[in-house]
């Protein structure tokens, strides 16, 4: 009865994922356990997980759409601006992170 009743007030919201494109995937045996466990260190949905990892996976193929495989410079190049991509997000993730504990701190000395 109470899952009726949670379903029939969900039905009421209109929630901004509901207009989201979906898109059903059959994933080799463990991976969806892969996907929960980065998810999980992430702190993140394995939807997001999944997201953000296509769309890191993109933005890699555009850094090095046009560049010769036979031209090693243009490919280290084209390496180096994935890692500092990379590391411009590590920066960002550290920084979060230093905030949260300061919060945390504050909060716990109260």
């Amino acid at each position: 009865m109470l899952s009726n009743r949670r379903y029939v007030s969900r039905m009421a919201y209109d929630f901004p994922s509901d207009k989201l494109d979906k898109f059903m995937l059959r994933l080799p045996e463990g991976m969806r356990a892969q996907i929960k466990a980065a998810a999980e260190q992430n702190d993140r949905s394995m939807n997001s997980e999944i997201v953000a990892r296509l769309k890191l996976s993109f933005e890699t193929d555009e850094v090095f759409e046009g560049v010769s495989r036979d031209d090693p410079l243009s490919m280290m190049r084209a390496g180096t601006k994935v890692m500092e991509a990379t590391l411009k997000s590590f920066e960002k993730g550290v920084r979060l992170l230093e905030i949260e504990r300061e919060k945390d701190e504050e909060g716990g000395g109260s």
